[in-house]
């Protein structure tokens, strides 16, 4: 699965940087599999690492899902003008930054963490005023664990090419996520200024986004997100966030690209 939804994914870049595949069509009979989404570049200000008492600039990336041919059955309808009404699939797609000593001199001791990349497929409903939605994503780069998002959205469409919505977010990881951003072992406890925690998975913040989308054209799409989450259970009694901030803040803005094949 984690093969899949990586080659899926290059796919999808490939096309937002450049020529794609055969246009997907909206008849099921002309082809065996098709796909349409969007995929997004672009740049956030957030903590340096989580719980960090500095911000930094790191890069910011996302995708969505809005058709799925397999012959003759169809999931969702290819279109990002459309309102959507109903089920639909989402595309997961988050960029995690690394940390270092060598950056940070605060965190002297700890073992470094890589740069990560998450991947996953989600489900939500969505109609005129509201959204609701689940995106599991799994780190195929570096960290190598299971995360999951859950929200809710309140939607103003004041034209047909913009969108602004704000809802609460809820964030869950894993007891090896946890590990890796939180927790502290024995060894560098021995070495570094901090206490040894070993924190559990689960919830590990909570908090509201708020989003402003333009529809620039048929294909392209900018949005600017603001997100501010507050880290609880395991990840607020991390020595690494005590020492810094629970608050953790973000502001991106992102540039998508339509995309659609079939095969």
């Amino acid at each position: 699965m984690t093969r899949s939804l990586f080659a899926a994914t290059a796919v999808a870049a490939s096309v937002f940087f450049g020529p794609g595949l055969a246009p997907f069509s909206g008849a099921a009979e002309a082809q065996e599999v098709g796909i349409a989404g969007e995929i997004g570049l672009g740049v956030r200000l957030r903590q340096e690492y989580f719980g960090a008492s500095s911000y930094g600039f790191s890069p910011m990336g996302r995708g969505a899902l809005e058709a799925i041919t397999f012959g003759p059955v169809n999931f969702g309808t290819p279109g990002v003008r459309r309102v959507p009404d109903g089920f639909t699939l989402r595309g997961g797609f988050r960029i995690v930054p690394g940390r270092s000593a060598e950056d940070f001199p605060e965190l002297a001791g700890l073992e470094d963490v890589d740069f990560s990349v998450e991947l996953g497929l989600g489900a939500g409903y969505e109609a005129e005023n509201f959204r609701v939605f689940a995106d599991p994503r799994y780190g195929v780069v570096g960290h190598n664990a299971w995360v999951a998002e859950i929200g809710a959205d309140y939607i103003l469409r004041p034209s047909s090419d913009l969108e602004i919505s704000v809802g609460p977010r809820a964030f869950f990881g894993s007891n090896d996520y946890a590990d890796t951003y939180f927790g502290i072992t024995a060894a560098e406890a021995n070495v570094s200024s901090f206490s040894a925690f070993d924190p559990d998975g689960g919830l590990l913040s909570y908090g509201i986004d708020m989003r402003v989308q333009r529809q620039l054209n048929d294909d392209w799409s900018l949005r600017a997100d603001l997100e501010i989450s507050e880290f609880v259970n395991g990840a607020a009694d991390s020595p690494i966030v005590q020492a810094g901030s629970a608050t953790h803040a973000i502001f991106g803005i992102t540039l998508a690209r339509r995309f659609s094949f079939g095969f």
